[in-house]
């Protein structure tokens, strides 16, 4: 607090006693309009109570106050439910398909946005917002990142392969995420085994870096051909992986062909048949084809016909990852819109399928008028993300509310479509007067205005400041020089001013000031090197009168120009007082003798 009016003090003092007052005489503010949003309540007219005509009456209010005390009962139950929130569960590294499960238990919207990531594989969750431990509200949103897997779009330097062993190769495949580097073996006589023999790389965009998937096929050696090649005995590939039958044929000179199919009954990536039968014996060279499972074949449902609730257990049986979708539409509330995967087509496992529900055609907007407008940009930017049309339509007037605020809402607390306009006005905010930023050129510090002090002055009137460093001629450094809104100027809170300051480039070995005159120092010349606030002390310090016996900042130091820096400064000696004149004796009377 005292650094704050320590400010406000030396503010005023450039503004009243150090600087030209350019500031205009202000124009009277006229008188703050005022928005009454009218109600739409009309009391309702009394009306004369009946006599009761029999003893019936009471019989059938009987059912009428049983009816209000259920209604009221449910009322608060679904104020209870809806108004109660959860703990936020860490989702981190869980399948987006399970985070959807969670959140459609828990009455929870997720707000997905994918990004690569080498350190999550694919469809699995990097992080969220709130964190684990937040409070979350019934229908309120959790926004998820999830990983779309390794970007395989990205750069890598191409290593000197032919000087890397086949096992280097690898490693640096495996390492870098490289999908398509393709590694065979062929006999050569010239190249010793497990060396490279070449590479070729179909991309003639390639010079010396490549993507992720960027094919690239080496040839290794495998050493001399054999002079005498024996036979070779098939083995059943079905008990063995796709690595361990491409190993297999490796060393025994054998060329597999790959195909895939779907099956019911055998997991994907199994083996499940081969062209040459178990045991059967073939020469080297020979081609075996096996072909290898893509799993059950999964047809896409129609989810047209299927509610919103059971869409996720219908998903999860078929092993099709889902991800629900609310928007609004013209459609009535959970009815089908659409789904991102056309129906009765196969389903490729990993692939995201979307489908979208509606959400409705109305809104809930409530009432704004006395906050900030952005809370209802944010609000529409919500809806609007969720398939809706809402715009906004604003007036802007002066008034004394603060910058923004919203004085007028023609639609408040009520349902809208979702293709509505909202009317409001909206407040510029009070008006004020532009400070004196810039001081005479060959000024002292004590005068001229430094960034951060220019920076203070229009943060206490509300003004926006854009800085902008630039070299001036006998400016001193970090000195305020140009200002875009001349001083006395009358506008809005709010307004952005440019102010332009010469560049804080030279520095300074603080001397100790001690033992000097502030005359001596002001003679000097160090009013132009340092912001220096002289502070007369109460009463003589010994050793030190009319002299600085102390500074904020120690000697021997380096600083830039321009630094703040107080001196504390003795009251100096009076002056002698005058010994009194004394007074001539009185002169005696002459005696006079008779």
């Amino acid at each position: 607090m005292d650094d704050q009016n320590d400010f406000l003090n030396s503010y005023k003092k450039k503004l009243d006693g150090e600087k030209p007052e350019t500031l205009s005489e202000a124009e009277p503010t006229p008188p703050p309009r005022r928005y009454e949003e009218k109600s739409a309540f009309v009391p309702v007219r009394p009306v004369q109570p009946m006599q009761p005509s029999g003893g019936r009456r009471g019989v059938r209010l009987i059912p009428a106050i049983a009816i209000g005390i259920v209604i009221l009962a449910l009322a608060a139950v679904l104020i209870w439910y809806f108004s109660r929130g959860l703990t936020a569960i860490d989702l981190t590294g869980y399948k987006l398909s399970d985070a959807q499960i969670w959140a459609n238990e828990n009455d929870i919207n997720l707000q997905i946005t994918k990004e690569y990531n080498d350190e999550f594989a694919e469809d699995e969750i990097i992080a969220q917002e709130p964190v684990a431990g937040a409070r979350l509200d019934r229908g309120g949103f959790l926004k998820i990142r999830v990983s779309l897997g390794h970007d395989l779009n990205v750069l890598l330097d191409l290593p000197d392969l032919m000087s890397m062993t086949m096992s280097q190769i690898e490693d640096w495949a495996a390492t870098n995420y490289m999908s398509k580097v393709r590694i065979t073996t062929e006999y050569n006589g010239e190249v010793a085994a497990g060396k490279v023999i070449r590479f070729e790389i179909n991309d003639n965009t390639v010079v010396d870096r490549v993507k992720r998937n960027t094919p690239i096929y080496i040839i290794v050696s495998k050493g001399p051909e054999p002079l005498v090649t024996e036979p070779v005995t098939v083995p059943n590939f079905r008990t063995m992986t796709v690595e361990q039958s491409q190993e297999f044929a490796d060393e025994n000179d054998l060329v597999l062909i790959i195909v895939e199919d779907y099956d019911d009954t055998a997991p994907k990536g199994s083996i499940i048949k081969q062209s040459v039968a178990a045991d059967e014996v073939v020469n080297p060279g020979s081609e075996i084809t096996l072909t290898v499972s893509l799993g059950k074949k999964i047809i896409v449902p129609d989810f047209s016909g299927i509610s919103k609730d059971r869409a996720p257990a219908v998903a999860g049986e078929l092993g099709i990852t889902l991800i629900l979708k609310d928007k609004y539409s013209s459609r009535s509330k959970d009815d089908f819109i659409s789904q991102s995967i056309a129906a009765n087509t196969v389903y490729v496992p990993g692939t995201i399928l979307e489908v979208a529900y509606s959400l409705g055609n109305k809104l809930l907007l409530m009432n704004y008028v006395g906050q900030s407008r952005s809370g209802l940009d944010l609000w529409v930017q919500d809806v609007n993300s969720q398939g809706a049309h809402v715009k906004i339509g604003v007036t802007y007037t002066q008034n004394n509310a603060p910058r923004d605020t919203i004085l007028y809402q023609d639609k408040a607390n009520t349902n809208i479509n979702i293709d509505a306009t909202i009317y409001i006005t909206v407040s510029r905010g009070p008006k004020v007067f532009v400070p004196d930023l810039v001081a005479p050129a060959g000024s002292t510090y004590d005068i001229a205005f430094t960034r951060d002090e220019a920076a203070a002055a229009c943060e206490a009137v509300g003004l926006i400041v854009i800085f902008v460093e630039e070299a001036q001629s006998n400016r001193l450094a970090g000195e305020v020089w140009y200002q875009s809104v001349a001083a006395g100027t009358e506008v809005y809170q709010g307004t952005t001013i440019t102010l332009k300051y010469a560049p804080v480039n030279a520095t300074l070995d603080l001397p100790g000031f001690a033992g000097m005159t502030r005359q001596a120092i002001i003679d000097a010349g160090w009013l132009k090197k340092l912001d220096i606030t002289f502070i007369m002390a109460d009463s003589i310090v010994e050793g030190y009168a009319g002299q600085i016996y102390g500074q904020s900042l120690p000697a021997g130091r380096t600083y830039a120009y321009g630094t703040k820096i107080t001196l504390q400064e003795s009251q100096p000696e009076p002056p002698p007082t005058p010994s009194p004149t004394p007074e001539p004796s009185p002169t005696p009377e002459p005696t006079v003798t008779e």
